[in-house]
C-alpha cells in the first residue's frame, strides 16, 4: 500500500491528507475484490476470483487491486475539502481512472511493456458484447477492462498529474467542466466517440 501511495503522490503532485486503513478479509465480496469508502478500503480475498499463489501474475494482480483502492482514496481526498461542493464523477471515470492509475503503478514496478499490457486487455474483450460505460454501475471484469481502455485512450501521453488536477477541480466545479478543462474534450462527446469505436 505504501508503495502505491508514494507513486501516486509523486505522479499526481499530491499526497493523501490523512492515512487510510486497508483491511484484507477472508470472505467473498460478491463479485467485488475491493471496496473503498472514506478513509478505509477492504480487499476481499475469500472468493473464487481471488488470485491464488505467489507467482508474478498473482502477485501483480494483488498489487493492482490494492493500488486501485488506494487511488480511490486519492480521488476522495482531492475532491472533498473543507469548503468544497464536490461534483461526483460518473462510474466509468471513477473506476476507469483507478484501473489506469493502478496499472501504471504495477507497470513501473515490473518495467512492463505498456502497449503490450493494453493490447492484452483489448484481447480480453475480443468477441464479447460489453455494455456501454454510461449504462450505470455494473461491476463486472469486462466493464472494468473497458473503462481502463477508455481511460488509456483518453490519457494518451498525459501524465497522472492531470488526473490529480481533474479530481481536485471536481471539488469546486461540475465534473463536466473539470473534464473539459483538463482534457480539452467534452465528456459526452468523448464517450460517444469511444463507444462507436469497435472493440478488438
Amino acid at each position: 500500500m505504501e508503495g502505491a501511495r508514494r507513486f501516486f503522490a509523486q505522479q499526481t503532485g499530491r499526497d493523501l491528507k490523512n492515512d487510510i486503513t486497508v483491511e484484507v478479509l477472508n470472505k467473498d465480496g460478491d463479485r467485488l475484490l475491493g471496496y473503498s469508502y472514506g478513509r478505509r478500503a477492504w480487499i476481499f480475498a475469500g472468493g473464487a476470483d481471488w488470485p491464488t499463489g505467489v507467482g508474478l501474475e498473482a502477485t501483480s494482480i494483488k498489487q493492482s487491486l490494492v493500488a486501485h483502492e488506494v487511488f480511490h482514496n486519492f480521488q476522495w481526498d482531492l475532491q472533498y475539502t473543507d469548503d468544497s461542493l464536490p461534483s461526483r464523477s460518473p462510474f466509468w471515470i471513477l473506476e476507469g481512472s483507478a484501473e489506469y492509475a493502478a496499472a501504471k503503478y504495477v507497470a513501473q514496478l515490473y518495467a512492463a511493456d505498456w502497449r503490450q499490457f493494453v493490447e492484452e486487455n483489448r484481447a480480453f474483450l475480443r468477441g464479447k458484447s460489453v455494455p456501454r460505460l454510461d449504462a450505470g454501475t455494473i461491476t463486472t471484469t469486462d466493464i472494468y477492462v473497458k473503462a481502463f481502455l477508455a481511460f488509456d485512450a483518453l490519457m494518451g501521453a498525459r501524465p497522472l498529474r492531470v488526473l490529480g488536477d481533474y479530481f481536485e477541480d471536481t471539488g469546486r466545479m461540475d465534473w463536466r467542466n473539470a473534464f473539459r478543462k483538463n482534457f480539452d474534450l467534452d465528456p459526452v462527446a468523448y464517450l460517444e466517440q469511444f463507444e462507436l469505436r469497435p472493440l478488438p
